[in-house]
Formats: structure tokens, C-alpha cells, sequence
């Protein structure tokens, strides 16, 4: 392993993360500045409040940034507690479009031959008068940056897998039978929480400047939790492991973010990791039984089984898991937002203007 190898495994993270900070505020700024009084206002049942979370989150490309705005409506007293949880609920939906991003963009065709002109087209964009249509531009930049990177980051892994290194480290992980998904849930845990603390530690507690940092961290986990499978280095099963401990990962953001705030910003926050955690208990024990369910569903569409190393329908099954984990998530749980907003409030205790 050279240093350069790092230099372009750490690059290739960055650049992603990067594309979809440029994606994701083109595309707030496009939808207007009336985008946070619309999320505050428009909360008044739970299936609404669900609906936005998820449609907020599609465009922004980040469950925790649409978290720690809700955090933020909360602690001003412009939504209440239940409110937020649906929104929440929501969010986590929402931010599966980045896997299909991967999918359709990053996997089945050579990205060079798609983000470079994409780029060529949207650079005149940027010098017209028209904000909408410079806002179009840096959109359309912040998805070339992700191809881009997507390939670095692919060419990245295939390199690293064929290190002997690396390849005694996967084993190991892979070597625990039945525990290995619960290994691969930690150590996706893991990478978002110290990725998040080092960024916290280096920027300080400027909030504002610290979760801008972080907030796309999770999104960068699942990209290479697909890579990493689409290209033989880790199998399907383990894969979906790496996805359930990132969803939990990613809810440090929230909580960091409501370090700063009362004590109904700080149980709004607490709703994201709780809500996140209990689907990750129920999911993991059924791993199996659901990798078969996914591998039955891609079959019955004429697609090869993901569960074959090498499958060319690993990646889509892999955003599908991703996507239908967190609608049945949501479901399941909510029913239960009223109990879930009471025992938030027992366990954080106090008025909910103290902080």
C-alpha cells in the first residue's frame, strides 16, 4: 500500500462528499427560500409529516441535515416534539436516493463518458444572469462531482482488494460465522461516529461550521458499502450489515447538533438514534432471512442472485434492501409516535425550554 493509494481512497470520499454538498444546496437554493417555513408549517399529521421528511431529504441528499433542521424548528418552538419524530421517520426514506444515485450512475457504465460532459454543459450555466438557471448549473456540477468520484473510488477498491493486507482484514471480519453482520454494523457505526468526532474535535463547537462538515458522511458509507460489493470485495449479506450500522452511525449529527439546544431539541434528536437503533435490532437477527427475500425479489425480475459473489445485480439489490429496510421501518413504527414523544419525555426529563 502507497501513500498515493490513500491519497486516492481518501480523495475519491472527499470529492463525493463534496459533489453532494454542491448538489444539495443548488437544489435548495433552486427550491426557494420558503423551503424551512414549508418543513415548519406543514407537519400537522403524521402521514404529512412523513411525506415531507421524505420529500426534504430527497432533494437535500441527507437525512441528518433535514434532522438537524428539525432540531432546530424545535428548539424555536415552530414544531412540536411529534411533529418532528414523523418528519424523522420520513427523513431516513428519503435519504435512499443516494443509493440509487450510485446505482444508475456509478455502477453500469463508465462515468467518464457522462460526467465530463455534463460538466461541459453546466459551466456556461454559471455565467448566465438567471439564478435559477446558475442553480441548474451548480446542480448538474455537484452530480458530475459524484460520478466522478464514485469511479475514483471504485478503481480505489479494486486496488485495495487485491492487497494482501486488506484481504486478511476482510477475512478476519468475515471469519465469525453468524457474527460477522454484527462486526460489519459495528464497524460501519464506527467510521461515521469517528469520522464525526474528528471533524467535531478539528472545527470546535461551532455547530454551524461543524455539521456542515458532516452532515454527508453517511451517504459517502453507503456508496462504498455498494462498491465494495459490486466489486467482489465483500459479499452481499455483509454489505447490508455495513447499511444498518450506517444508519445508525449518522445519527450522531443530530446529537451533537443538540448539544446546543433546549430539552425538546435534544429529545428530537434522541428520536433519530432510537428510531434508527430499533430498526437495526429487529433487522439483523432476520439478515439472512431478508438477503434471501431481496435475492427472491431481484429473481423474480429476470435478475441474477445477489447473493452469488460477482453478481452484476448486487449494487441495485443492495439500494433496494436500502430503501424497502427503511419504508418498513417507518411503518412499523409509525403508529407510535405519540408513545414514542412520552417516553422521550421520561427520558430526558425537564421543561421543554430548559436547556
Amino acid at each position: 500500500m502507497t501513500f498515493f493509494d490513500v491519497l486516492s481512497l481518501v480523495g475519491g470520499i472527499a470529492l463525493f462528499l463534496y459533489g453532494m454538498d454542491v448538489l444539495g444546496k443548488s437544489l435548495e437554493k433552486a427550491a426557494g427560500s420558503q423551503l424551512k417555513s414549508i418543513l415548519s408549517k406543514l407537519t400537522n399529521s403524521t402521514i404529512k409529516g412523513l411525506l415531507l421528511g421524505v420529500a426534504v431529504t430527497a432533494v437535500i441528499q441527507s437525512s441528518a441535515a433535514t434532522t438537524v433542521m428539525v432540531v432546530g424548528f424545535v428548539n424555536s418552538g415552530l414544531m412540536q416534539l411529534g411533529q418532528a419524530v414523523g418528519v424523522i421517520m420520513g427523513a431516513n426514506i428519503g435519504t435512499t436516493v443516494t443509493a440509487w444515485l450510485v446505482v444508475l450512475f456509478g455502477i453500469s457504465f463508465d462515468i467518464d463518458l457522462a460526467a465530463v460532459p455534463l460538466i461541459a454543459f453546466a459551466a456556461p450555466l454559471l455565467l448566465l444572469r438567471s439564478e435559477r438557471l446558475r442553480n441548474l448549473g451548480n446542480t448538474l456540477i455537484g452530480l458530475a462531482l459524484m460520478l466522478l468520484a464514485i469511479h475514483i473510488l471504485r478503481d480505489a477498491v479494486t486496488h485495495f482488494s487485491t492487497l494482501s493486507s486488506f484481504e486478511n482484514y476482510i477475512t478476519l471480519l468475515r471469519g465469525h460465522g453468524h457474527w460477522s453482520p454484527l462486526l460489519f454494523v459495528l464497524v460501519a457505526c464506527l467510521v461515521n461516529v469517528a469520522g464525526d468526532l474528528l471533524l467535531v474535535a478539528r472545527l470546535g463547537m461551532d455547530a454551524a461550521a461543524a455539521m456542515t462538515a458532516v452532515l454527508q458522511s453517511s451517504s459517502a458509507t453507503t456508496a462504498l458499502a455498494i462498491i465494495l460489493c459490486s466489486t467482489g470485495v465483500i459479499p452481499f449479506k455483509c454489505a447490508m450489515a455495513l447499511i444498518l450500522g450506517d444508519n445508525v452511525g449518522t445519527t450522531l449529527t443530530a446529537n451533537i447538533a443538540a448539544t446546543m439546544t433546549n430539552t425538546d431539541g435534544k429529545r428530537a434528536a434522541l428520536s433519530h438514534l432510537l428510531f434508527n437503533l430499533v430498526g437495526v435490532l429487529w433487522a439483523l437477527p432476520l439478515l439472512a432471512v431478508l438477503a434471501r427475500g431481496i435475492a427472491s425479489l431481484v429473481a423474480a425480475f429476470g435478475g441474477v442472485s445477489p447473493l452469488l459473489n460477482g453478481s452484476p445485480s448486487q449494487a441495485v439489490a443492495l439500494a433496494l434492501f436500502h430503501t424497502l429496510f427503511n419504508v418498513v421501518n417507518t411503518l412499523l413504527l409509525a403508529g407510535f409516535i405519540p408513545q414514542a414523544a412520552h417516553a422521550l419525555d421520561r427520558l430526558i426529563p425537564g421543561d421543554r425550554h430548559a436547556k
